[in-house]
């Protein structure tokens, strides 16, 4: 082997080892169940599609005594949540590992979506001195072990067989947060046998779904399946419209990563860097220079793409409008296409980000070019508008638009 090879080869396995080790901590965010998780167990969509919708939601990293006073947490699906509700029964603080009942009674809100796994052991489960009530799905034994609901839960969420898609059936979630009833589709959906002393939010075919209950300033609420979060089950009936009723109802919410193992830094060298390994990774990155500065005059490689379709706007649109014309909430489509029309003729007079919308009005209003009947279609609000209001509402923007644009 020739200088230049060994010399090609100690670079690439040096390479391979340093890239490897940086990196070697993003693939398994990639696979979990959380707002990471890309297969269908995990939660990245809920998060993609709040955030897309316009939904300011952020991840949390936070212990409980140090979130902010006022805000609204989800946790959803946490990674032990038999031990989490363990040690929420406490009555020193200090013995307490996870308990936001402290944050809570300040003024907080937390959303608790629960997972199968913690089916068997809800009977036990005390949140701020008040029982939390048992769970229940259609089927399965309300004393079940914790593995064979784990093993439950593993094949009802998966919906990938042709088996499980043919049991799959209707259920309905109404109630105080739902403005209309949201179709559920799944072969069992969890809910709780009974509310106690908890006030019901929403049922699911008449069995409570979402409970909730004041504590202090502050409120606490249980979902009792954190499936419809999940990206296996978030294209299918009115999961999404669901998820937006929840932040209707409790407000813009940080959806909690702490309880899943993550921390607020993701960067790969600012854990090396703090660690006793430091030193070795340091000298391997001198190394790994110094062959990259001998080995400069290697002849160098053209790689090339391959030829990829360019990514279009039209997709992005159309799934947006599906979301919508799912919700049947005609009114808020309008509302929020006006706002889209509104940013468009901001842009278009090339006025300031930071004008306010009421003197984007006036300058429109006054523009030589705009019919008076669009600029009113612009200032308008529609209750509830029916499906044919809808499409003259925004032919008319999308008029005004092009009638300022000129």
């Amino acid at each position: 082997m020739t200088s230049r090879a060994r010399i090609s080869l100690a670079v690439a396995l040096l390479a391979m080892l340093f890239v490897g080790t940086l990196w070697s901590a993003r693939a398994p965010r990639e696979r979990g169940a959380d707002t990471y998780g890309l297969p269908s167990w995990g939660q990245r969509a809920a998060y993609d599609v709040l955030r897309e919708a316009g939904v300011p939601v952020e991840r949390s990293f936070a212990a409980p005594a140090a979130l902010p006073e006022g805000a609204t947490v989800w946790w959803i699906a946490p990674f032990d949540a038999c031990a989490l509700l363990a040690s929420a029964q406490g009555e020193d603080e200090r013995a307490r590992p996870w308990d936001p009942v402290p944050w809570v009674r300040r003024g907080g809100t937390a959303v608790l979506f629960l997972p199968a796994e913690s089916l068997a052991c809800l009977g036990r489960a005390r949140i701020a001195g008040v029982a939390v009530p048992r769970r229940w799905v259609d089927g399965v034994d309300r004393d079940a072990s914790v593995h064979a609901v784990a093993d439950l839960d593993a094949r009802l969420r998966e919906w990938m067989g042709d088996a499980f898609a043919a049991e799959k059936r209707e259920q309905f979630v109404s109630g105080r947060i739902a403005p209309r009833a949201r179709v559920l589709f799944d072969v069992g959906i969890a809910s709780f046998e009974a509310a106690g002393a908890w006030d019901v939010a929403a049922s699911v075919d008449g069995r409570p779904f979402v409970l909730e209950r004041a504590v202090g300033a502050g409120r606490v609420a249980l979902v009792a399946d954190a499936g419809i979060a999940r990206n296996g089950a978030l294209a299918t009936g009115d999961n999404a419209p669901l998820l937006f009723d929840l932040v209707d109802a409790y407000g813009v919410p940080r959806i909690d990563e702490r309880e899943h193992g993550h921390a607020a830094s993701s960067s790969a060298v600012a854990t090396l860097a703090r660690s006793r390994a430091a030193p070795v990774f340091a000298g391997t990155a001198l190394v790994l220079a110094l062959l990259v500065w001998r080995a400069h005059a290697l002849p160098r490689r053209a790689l090339v793409d391959p030829p990829r379709a360019a990514p279009t706007v039209d997709a992005f649109v159309d799934s947006l409008a599906l979301l919508y014309a799912r919700s049947g909430d005609r009114a808020r489509v309008l509302a929020r296409y006006r706002e889209l029309s509104l940013r468009r003729l901001q842009r278009a007079l090339r006025l300031p980000h930071e004008t306010p919308p009421e003197r984007v009005l006036e300058i429109v209003r006054a523009h030589p070019r705009v019919d008076p009947a669009h600029f009113r279609m612009l200032a308008a609000s529609d209750a509830d508008p029916s499906p044919g209001r809808v499409r003259r509402v925004a032919r008319a923007l999308d008029a005004l638009v092009g009638e300022v644009s000129r």
